[in-house]
């Protein structure tokens, strides 16, 4: 992440979220903290631990915590303030945030199972764009959670020919079956994404817009979907989903 912020010249945020106390969520925020300027950190992660690079000042993130910037509002619905106390399991505890900017919605959802997913709150779930839990795992994107959100798009973080089979065949066949477009960092490569202010948005794939003949398309001549060419993004981007409150 911080080789990627420094490319971009971004050397202050006005806010870092820490999601949970596993290692592919926070392994690098004590970098992130370390390299570049942050005016407020929430997580369930306590203050002082190392992989907060120590950091003293922390806050617990709880449902009904904002941050806004400019048009940008991130609404935190989940954990409520007693799950702190409740010695719940790491990936319980993952922060679900809701992510406005200008009429465009999307749902930060971390590990979260299927448990979490049945009592989260029904106000701010339906979104544009939904991160699927836990990486696309079979415990979580539950019916539920999908017929709650409505969302016009997915997305699955998973790493190419990771150990646990992510996205799950199931996860992808309920989406499938809710005409639901999901797309897969295991044959896309990192997304980038592009919002406007009327809500429509576009996606890039790096493994379509950073193709060089050296580098392995392990897909290459299979459709993946809602993979956009960064150059044709502007002249690409999806509507919101009619029914966005």
């Amino acid at each position: 992440m911080l080789p990627f912020l420094r490319r971009r010249g971004i050397e202050t945020r006005d806010g870092f979220v820490a999601s949970h106390l596993d290692l592919d969520h926070a392994g690098g925020a004590a970098a992130v903290l370390r390299g570049i300027a942050v005016d407020r950190v929430l997580s369930s992660i306590p203050a002082g631990h190392r992989l907060l690079g120590g950091r003293p000042a922390v806050e617990r993130y709880q449902a009904g915590q904002s941050i806004q910037s400019g048009e940008l509002k991130l609404t935190v619905i989940h954990p409520a303030a007693n799950d702190h106390e409740r010695r719940r399991p790491s990936n319980a505890m993952s922060c679900v945030v809701r992510v406005e900017l200008g009429a465009a919605t999307v749902l930060l959802t971390g590990d979260i199972p299927a448990d979490v997913e049945a009592v989260l709150p029904p106000k701010g779930l339906r979104v544009d764009l939904l991160m699927a839990p836990h990486d696309g795992s079979r415990s979580s994107s539950s019916a539920a959670l999908l017929d709650a959100a409505e969302p016009g798009l997915a997305f699955a973080q998973s790493g190419y020919r990771n150990l646990y089979g992510h996205p799950d065949p199931a996860v992808v066949q309920r989406c499938r079956l809710r005409n639901l477009e999901l797309l897969r960092t295991d044959r896309s490569g990192a997304l980038q994404w592009r919002f406007r202010s009327d809500g429509r948005f576009a996606s890039s794939a790096a493994r379509a817009s950073s193709v060089r003949y050296w580098i392995d398309r392990p897909f290459a001549g299979q459709e993946m979907p809602g993979e956009i060419d960064g150059a044709e993004a502007d002249d690409e981007l999806r509507e919101p989903l009619s029914g966005m409150p």
